[in-house]
């Protein structure tokens, strides 16, 4: 869930200490694939992969609509 923040009856638009929420996830292409498919761009413009844990992670990330980033994780195994 992502919750909005009111001051009266504005949004308050503003950088908080959080960077990203990171969501963890199986079949990472796929996702990518029908995440983009519903018209959200990914920030990297593909599936990452980085070299964590024992076999690695691949990720992609997107921005919400109110600018929140979310990241997509796949841990492989």
């Amino acid at each position: 869930e992502i919750a909005q923040c009111l001051v009266g009856s504005e949004m308050c638009i503003e950088t908080g200490a959080i960077d990203h929420v990171a969501l963890d996830v199986h079949d990472i292409d796929t996702l990518f694939t029908h995440v983009t498919a519903l018209g959200y761009n990914a920030i990297e413009g593909h599936v990452c992969s980085l070299p964590f844990w024992e076999k690695g992670v691949k990720f992609f990330t997107i921005q919400g609509p109110d600018g929140e980033k979310i990241e997509f994780c796949e841990r492989l195994r």
